[in-house]
């Protein structure tokens, strides 16, 4: 060290096995200069250079739905800490490979701190028109000392297809209270569907607006679309759901926009479908004609108003008429069933087994449309008697007395009291010779 100082009074020394970014104190502990050993108080605080980053590609991605590059970072390494932006830039790929990053720039995103270490978005701008692009990443830090540029390899080329999602967009049609008729149109521009079905999807929205569940009330598969057609329409029929509720309406399909098959939603309802209040549904019963009743028998004829076309089932029933009203029997009607006593038609259904001279009762109850119960409002001659037993006789004798002649019925019966008059008639012979009565000889 001394011979290096007899001439400059001063020299470099070289300093090995330091750590990068860290300060250390340097100072002089001793000096000698003869026999004489000087002391001295001069420090010196010095840094050493951070460690630059560094950037190997970009791992870049086109999602030609959103229209939005994705890109990454590949072999990424900034151990100090030092980058403060990274900048990401789009050249032609054929442009690229002829003049490298002297080629003209199409576009680029630039993120900084903490963001510059993930990785980041770029919309396709209008600079960037259907083609294939490559990326390459700009890093720009500073070491503690300079700032410094260092520039990554190109990433392999994106290719960007000018081709647009199919979309779907609804319309309400018409709404029941267990059901709701749905018109949709799909644009289909590019043809980029694929031949699996789209599915449809109906779920149940809470006061809000929001959905009550993620798990659709019903769903529609689309079978059947004519995928060579740029516009597709039908109407949704949605049946299952709730009276007085709002629902919302959703399209799901599979296309290719050229980056690959994508199952993904292309439409949504926009304003809640909401189902209504369950109408009641009138049943008007006709009073029975003397034919259509016997002793044990009736044939019972009704019409339902025309509410009654929401129905998918109703009970018709007999009851007992007065007291506790019991059930005696019951029909359990369907829908077509139901559609054949839906005015302007009506129809009749039979009750056998029936006690003469009996009140009954009929009245059509528990009317469903599926979810909901419907109120049947029952009206006109809802009860009606079963035909009393005609009284019976087993013999009529006569005497006479001078001018009187006397009768005695042997072996009558009138269970239920329908008599109400006798008519004897008398024959001499085979002609008669008198009538009592010319009103309508009994028996019958």
């Amino acid at each position: 060290m001394a011979g290096l100082l007899s001439g400059s009074r001063s020299a470099s020394v070289v300093v090995r096995g330091l750590d990068p970014a860290h300060s250390y104190v340097f100072q002089v502990e001793r000096a000698t200069v003869g026999s004489t050993v000087l002391t001295s108080t001069w420090t010196a605080v010095l840094q050493t250079a951070a460690r630059r980053a560094t950037l190997d590609s970009v791992d870049a991605s086109f999602d030609a739905r959103s229209k939005v590059f994705t890109l990454a970072q590949v072999g990424f390494d900034d151990p100090d800490d030092t980058v403060r932006q990274v900048r990401y830039v789009a050249f032609e790929v054929n442009d690229y490979a002829l003049r490298g990053t002297s080629a003209t720039v199409k576009a680029s995103v630039s993120v900084a701190g903490e963001a510059a270490h993930l990785p980041a978005t770029l919309a396709l701008p209008a600079s960037m028109g259907q083609g294939s692009y490559v990326f390459v990443g700009v890093l720009t830090g500073n070491d503690l000392f300079a700032d410094y540029q260092v520039a990554s390899d190109a990433s392999a080329p994106v290719s960007v297809v000018s081709r647009s999602a199919p979309t779907a967009v609804f319309a309400l049609n018409e709404a029941a209270p267990s059901w709701l008729d749905v018109n949709y149109a799909i644009t289909n521009t590019d043809l980029s569907l694929l031949a699996t079905p789209p599915l449809a999807a109906v779920y149940e929205l809470d006061g809000a607006g929001q959905r009550v569940s993620d798990q659709p009330v019903g769903t529609v598969t689309l079978d059947g679309l004519d995928l060579t057609q740029q516009s597709l329409t039908g109407t949704l029929h949605l049946t299952g759901l709730t009276k007085s509720t709002p629902y919302q309406v959703e399209i799901t399909a599979t296309y290719n926009l050229g980056d690959g098959p994508v199952r993904a939603v292309i439409g949504t309802s926009s304003t809640p479908y909401r189902t209504i209040e369950v109408v009641p549904v009138t049943a008007t019963f006709l009073t029975p004609r003397s034919a259509d009743v016997t002793t044990t028998s009736a044939k019972v004829t009704a019409t339902l108003s025309t509410e009654a076309r929401a129905l998918t089932g109703v009970d018709l029933s007999l009851y007992l008429f007065g007291g506790a009203g019991t059930k005696v029997s019951t029909v359990h009607l369907d829908a077509d069933e139901i559609d054949q006593l839906t005015a302007p038609s009506n129809d009749w259904r039979l009750f056998e087994g029936l006690v003469p001279n009996q009140r009954y009762q009929v009245k059509f109850e528990n009317g469903t449309d599926g979810v909901n119960v419907v109120p049947i409002v029952n009206a006109g001659a809802t009860t009606f008697y079963a035909r009393a037993t005609a009284p019976t006789v087993q013999r009529v004798s006569i005497s006479a007395d001078g001018d009187q002649v006397r009768t005695r019925l042997s072996g009558y019966t009138d269970p239920h009291g329908t008599l109400t008059r006798i008519v004897y008639q008398l024959f001499a012979g085979e002609r008669p010779v008198g009538d009592a009565d010319l009103g309508t000889p009994w028996p019958p």
